[in-house]
């Protein structure tokens, strides 16, 4: 039990990283090109959609980079907000080179301070419990 305990404490600690999201308007053709989505700080929360057509959804990501954009004008619809974030919503107009990748830098969401504290705070208590099984679960593993 309390190996499923540690197991899952670490595994906590990896999840909360942002990864670059990978998506696809359409099958990429001949002329079509790509847009990066870059946020100048992740968010929990990043959705894009571009004329209108979801393609990333909820990601905890900095970056997504959307294949398959037809050449041309589109509209880039950006939200962000997640856990300890203000909420907001971004529009752009980009033009779309065929083979190329058109990049939209936007700024990040804004951090709620208090919310970031009390999570911390939190974060540690947990670790403190969590200390005292694992030096005693490390001890017997050691004795074996």
């Amino acid at each position: 039990m309390k190996c499923l305990v540690l197991v899952l404490f670490v595994a906590g600690c990896f999840h909360h990283r942002a990864h670059d999201v990978a998506a696809s308007f359409a099958p990429p053709q001949p002329g079509s090109g790509a847009i990066d989505v870059v946020l100048e700080s992740p968010s929990r929360g990043m959705s894009d959609a571009v004329d209108g057509r979801l393609v990333v959804d909820g990601a905890h990501s900095r970056k997504a980079h959307v294949e398959g954009v037809p050449a041309g004008p589109a509209h880039v619809r950006v939200a962000v907000g997640g856990r300890c974030e203000s909420e907001g919503i971004i529009d752009e107009e980009v033009d779309v080179r065929p083979g190329d990748t058109t990049t939209v830098l936007l700024p990040g969401p804004e951090r709620h301070r208090a919310c970031m504290i009390a999570t911390g705070v939190v974060h540690f208590a947990l670790a403190a419990l969590l200390i005292r099984p694992v030096i005693h679960l490390a001890q017997h593993v050691a004795r074996r």
